[in-house]
């Protein structure tokens, strides 16, 4: 009785290439799949936690005016500087540090997330200025249409920034992908290769 035919062997799917990567990375946002998922982004990630509470640490340092008005002496403690780095990296506008974290740790809609991310830093940047004053200029008023203005002037940006950490995070996860497609070619190539040199010896 003759053997059945074995079945061809499915030939290797081949890893994308840097430019395909680059541009399956680029996505446009689903804004109702986006809003509806923001519940679960803030119980079961750090996208709003982690960036969030960097801007409560930085908004309590800058409760001190010599951190809010970055004012730097020989003599400042250690812990003083650090605050004020923290404030002016985490919440001195624009918040670029912590828009982009929340971006990045979103696992979709990080335009959304950046952008309220952004607007939470914003309104804290308004509480400071309305507690010791403009940082050029302690004696001018903050008005209700001035403090309006400089909480959305920049929602603009923050969504933009939020929406660019997001495809960051994308392309490297596909990178992290393409390099295990490789990998896993590699090692295949090398079982096949093994096996060939120890069936050679047989066929002789």
């Amino acid at each position: 009785m003759a053997a059945s035919p074995q079945p061809a062997p499915e030939p290797p799917t081949a890893p994308r290439s840097f430019l395909g990567t680059l541009i399956s990375s680029f996505r446009l946002p689903d804004v109702g799949a986006d809003i509806r998922a923001l519940p679960w982004i803030a119980r079961h990630t750090w996208a709003f936690a982690l960036p969030l509470a960097a801007v409560a640490g930085a908004f309590l340092a800058a409760l001190d005016p010599t951190v809010f008005r970055l004012e730097a002496r020989p003599e400042d403690p250690l812990t003083l500087v650090a605050a004020r780095s923290i404030y002016q990296f985490v919440l001195l506008p624009p918040p670029v540090t912590s828009v982009f974290i929340a971006g990045v740790l979103a696992p979709r809609a990080g335009w959304l997330v950046g952008a309220i991310v952004g607007l939470v830093s914003s309104v804290a940047f308004v509480l400071l200025v309305g507690i010791h004053g403009q940082p050029t200029d302690p004696e001018a008023v903050l008005t209700p249409a001035g403090a309006f203005e400089a909480v959305v002037a920049l929602l603009p940006l923050y969504a933009l920034l939020g929406g660019f950490a997001g495809w960051y995070r994308r392309w490297l996860l596909g990178m992290q992908q393409r390099t295990r497609q490789r990998a896993e070619e590699r090692r295949k190539a090398q079982a096949r290769d093994a096996k060939r040199a120890r069936a050679a010896p047989a066929r002789r």
